[in-house]
């Protein structure tokens, strides 16, 4: 009866897929990133973080516990291209849950969370040209997700609202029928999920994505109540990182997880 038990926890894992860059600001960024997931995912399995590992090894010397999947970025004007080739190597080298999360290493998580299903935010089809016309690259490139969707003759949800969602491993299959590698590439999430899904659900504001800098730790305190996830890059890049967010991170996520030396 014991042994059934312990089977069954190990199938209802979920294995947690985190690509890092360089362009991580914040040395203590993925400890807190990974102190939330201990703290509010119970069902959490294998963590694979991928990257340069011998980066990863000399700027996380405390990391422990985890398996590190070696991945360069090739692709300096299309990041997403470089993201998708790292989930892709987990998939082709690891044994890897199926279902799986993808996050993102300035993805926390603030509360219990028992699952991670794909949710949109806005459907592409409905934004007039004059906001596509105000493009940065992210905008181009969800754009050009938006035209490849429709040429297709598939949905246009927007899925790429910032949060962690769950993968199946056919993940590698739907990539690779696309050109994801040429020009700027496509917007992962809305490129996948509207590949793969029959249903689309919308997602209710459970997040709280800071863009702005603040200096006020209860004002942000105030907004990251009620809240599931804490995102903050965007547009200005790593500018919302202010002393002040960090205090608030750092006090949410005091105990030392299983994953640090």
């Amino acid at each position: 009866m014991e042994n059934q038990k312990e089977i069954s926890e190990q199938v209802s894992k979920i294995d947690l897929v985190l690509p890092v860059g360089a362009g991580m600001s914040w040395d203590n960024e993925l400890r807190y990133v990974l102190r939330s997931w201990v703290k509010n995912f119970p069902n959490l399995g294998k963590v694979f973080i991928v990257g340069s590992v011998d980066k990863i090894k000399k700027k996380y010397p405390w990391l422990r516990g985890v398996e590190l999947v070696d991945c360069d970025d090739p692709f300096n004007h299309n990041k997403d291209a470089n993201i998708i080739r790292k989930v892709i190597k987990v998939i082709d080298t690891c044994d890897l849950s199926d279902p799986f999360i993808r996050a993102s290493d300035d993805q926390f998580i603030l509360r219990k969370v028992e699952s991670f299903p794909p949710r949109y935010t806005w459907d592409m089809k409905k934004k007039e040209t004059q906001w596509w016309n105000r493009g940065s690259r992210w905008k181009n490139r969800l754009k050009r997700t938006n035209r490849i969707l429709h040429v297709k003759k598939l949905p246009t949800y927007n899925y790429d609202g910032h949060f962690p969602m769950e993968y199946r491993k056919d993940f590698k299959q739907v990539m690779e029928s696309y050109p994801y590698q040429k020009s700027i590439g496509y917007t992962i999430n809305s490129l996948y999920f509207n590949s793969v899904l029959t249903e689309h659900v919308h997602y209710e504001d459970c997040r709280v994505f800071i863009e702005l800098p603040h200096s006020d730790e209860s004002i942000l305190r105030e907004k990251l109540k009620g809240k599931d996830f804490l995102c903050y890059s965007g547009a200005r890049g790593d500018a919302a990182l202010t002393p002040a967010l960090k205090s608030v991170i750092m006090n949410k996520f005091k105990t030392k997880c299983r994953f640090e030396k």
